[in-house]
């Protein structure tokens, strides 16, 4: 048991290393996110909502510690979706279906820069891109490959089914982001202008030249300059965003952790006291031994073997038990297989070595038996 705890710690370890090393596909540096709900602030509609949210996005960047501010409808790595339901000319719909799913979020103009998201190929969004101008898209690279392999997907048209006398011409590509997990592949996705696909809830995103907390405030007194009643439901700084996506190998490596050195204390007390009472009903072999001209450093090598020997079928048994052990963790590792070879071989490998620490005492111990007194002892 102590094995496979000590193996799932270092599984979780190693995932923590993985997630956090992955690519997100955007800047994941400091930054304030600040969730602003039009609704619970009495706006019953994204008409009455949306002046007010472009006089406080005004207010914000003429703020001279904002270096970037967008807004979005969705957060990439955030719970919840949003999802329209498209017909592609020319791509048949999934079977089953009569369209395409495809899941979508609505984006300021600085949205992409803000966020570090390249466009791969045509443009993004402008402040000319409005309610009253043509309806346009921007799509993942994904969702272009998916849909037209190795043909450009600019200017081709999306139609919504609830509103198909206004198709969306794509304007660009953006390079693919995790959308839902750092281990999922390049999931499509489409990004709208948020003046063309608005909402009253919304996540404003600032980078700026203080700390991220002190941006937090700056925005949120922003959106209570322009109206003192505005609900803002959470303000968080991107590290805390990002923190959920962690927060399994995180929390796995911290409780099993625990559990793993409590194992390993008790598996190293349980093996230093088998060897020493090994040693104790031995003492007269020992002074045997020493007085047919064993040397001390002999007595010792056989001790500390027989220690590793007992060591070498537990690991051996913790082995197997870190096999079907798991199974139960495969699902909340990120990044890394819960197979992991180099896991599978070091952590029996760091236990032997423990192994042979515990058992040094008692080995010294009986290097130093006198002879003539172990045999009188019997």
């Amino acid at each position: 048991r102590g094995l496979g705890d000590v193996y799932k710690r270092q599984l979780f370890i190693q995932s923590l290393r993985a997630a956090t090393a992955l690519d997100p596909g955007f800047d994941t540096g400091p930054a304030t996110i600040v969730q602003v709900s039009g609704g619970a602030s009495g706006y019953e509609s994204v008409d009455e909502f949306l002046p007010v949210l472009r006089q406080a996005m005004q207010g914000i960047e003429a703020r001279p510690e904002i270096t970037s501010v967008a807004a979005t409808g969705r957060m990439p790595l955030e719970l919840g979706v949003w999802v329209d339901f498209f017909d592609v000319p020319g791509v048949p719909a999934p079977e089953g279906r009569d369209d395409h799913r495809i899941e979508l979020t609505p984006v300021s103009p600085q949205y992409f820069p803000t966020m570090d998201i390249s466009i791969l190929e045509g443009r993004g969004f402008q402040v000319q891109d409005r309610q009253d101008a043509p309806p346009v898209a921007v799509v993942s690279q994904a969702l272009a490959r998916q849909f037209w392999p190795g043909e450009s997907a600019v200017g081709r048209t999306l139609i919504p089914t609830d509103d198909p006398d206004n198709p969306l011409t794509i304007i660009g590509v953006a390079e693919d982001v995790k959308i839902w997990s750092l281990e999922e592949p390049p999931r499509p996705y489409i990004y709208r202008p948020f003046e063309q696909r608005p909402s009253t809830y919304v996540r404003v995103v600032a980078r700026g030249s203080m700390p991220a907390e002190r941006l937090g405030q700056l925005v949120s007194d922003e959106f209570w300059r322009v109206d003192p009643q505005m609900f803002l439901p959470e303000v968080q700084t991107m590290e805390d965003h990002l923190a959920y996506t962690l927060f399994l190998p995180r929390m796995g490596a911290s409780l099993i952790g625990g559990f793993a050195l409590l194992a390993l204390v008790l598996s190293v007390i349980g093996l230093y006291g088998v060897v020493s009472f090994g040693v104790a009903r031995r003492t007269r072999e020992m002074g045997v031994r020493i007085s047919l001209g064993a040397t001390g450093g002999e007595v010792m090598r056989m001790v500390v073997g027989n220690g590793l020997k007992l060591a070498a079928v537990g690991a051996i048994l913790g082995v197997f038990g870190a096999v079907a052990v798991s199974r139960l963790v495969g699902d909340y590792l990120i990044g890394i297989s819960a197979l992991d070879p180099l896991t599978l071989i070091g952590v029996p490998s760091v236990l032997l070595l423990v192994a042979a620490v515990a058992a040094y005492l008692p080995a010294l111990r009986a290097s130093r038996v006198n002879p003539i007194e172990a045999l009188r002892s019997d």
